[in-house]
């Protein structure tokens, strides 16, 4: 499960993911920890999450990063941070860095200038990795192998992958569910809801097709072209319905789980409005109350 923040997500937000991904038992971890682990044979637990923040400017450090960094680091949590190195290189915010990565996360290259890949000819496309991947390695002391792509596009002819040669993972937005072949692998990241960090962790799971936590399953229903619902996963807006709550440390009765079909039908009748979509929610949330 991977999650693509920016700045404008902000630290109080930062706070309650945080809280969330503590309540919910999740492990964070960084993309090279991930490779490191692949290496090994291991793949991730069901629980691991990767959080990256983006844009961090390496010109001068801004206190708004300071502070959505300091929320995780202060709480034992991971987090990636794609460094955009464009302009003179202010040494106050490698250090920082620096003492980021001491921590066990991560600093990824997100480029020069922040350009999107996709419309850039080869020659450029290799400057904007390769010419970041050295400044990093200079300054980090150490040099990244994730590269975060501007606007989560890449490219379809195969430069931005030719460029990042030797690297793990390449990090974008659509698609990258899974991986296979050889390195870089493209992997895919979310966007969070800005209004309750319990759904984006929620989101997570279904895009990801993961698990909330031992304690906790839900249903998701998405849209299908106005003829009803599907359960399942969904790679665009689901909604979430917690059948029990995550304390809980038993699933639902069989008789129960036996009988929500008909107490739903959900796929063989569709749902004419979203008022009576609303309606059956309401009511199978009401049937499954204990």
């Amino acid at each position: 499960m991977s999650l693509r923040l920016h700045s404008s997500f902000g630290p109080e937000r930062m706070r309650q993911l945080a809280k969330d991904i503590l309540v919910r038992g999740l492990k964070t971890m960084t993309y090279r920890e991930v490779a490191e682990g692949l290496r090994r044979g291991e793949c991730p637990g069901w629980n691991s999450i990767v959080v990256s923040l983006d844009d961090f400017g390496t010109d001068w450090l801004r206190p708004r990063f300071q502070s959505m960094m300091h929320t995780f680091s202060e709480r034992g949590l991971k987090l990636v941070v794609a460094v955009k190195v464009h302009g003179s290189q202010d040494l106050d915010a490698w250090a920082y860095l620096r003492a980021f990565e001491a921590l066990e996360n991560e600093v990824a290259n997100h480029t020069i200038d922040h350009y999107n890949l996709a419309r850039l000819d080869p020659d450029k496309v290799r400057w904007q990795i390769k010419w970041a991947h050295q400044i990093i390695c200079h300054n980090l002391g150490r040099c990244p192998e994730t590269l975060i792509l501007p606007f989560g596009i890449n490219d379809g002819n195969g430069y931005v992958r030719s460029a990042a040669g030797g690297y793990s993972f390449i990090a974008g937005i659509p698609g990258g569910r899974a991986l296979g072949g050889e390195a870089p692998y493209y992997l895919g990241r979310i966007g969070p809801d800005n209004s309750d960090q319990r759904s984006t962790l929620n989101e997570l799971a279904v895009t990801f097709n993961g698990k909330l936590s031992a304690g906790a399953e839900f249903l998701s229903f998405r849209a299908k072209n106005g003829r009803g619902c599907a359960a399942g996963p969904s790679l665009s807006i689901a909604i979430p319905l917690l059948v029990c709550s995550p304390s809980a440390a038993q699933s639902l009765p069989p008789a129960q789980v036996q009988a929500l079909p008909a107490a739903f039908q959900a796929r063989d009748r569709g749902f004419r409005t979203a008022t009576e979509l609303r309606s059956r929610i309401s009511r199978l949330a009401r049937f499954l109350k204990p």
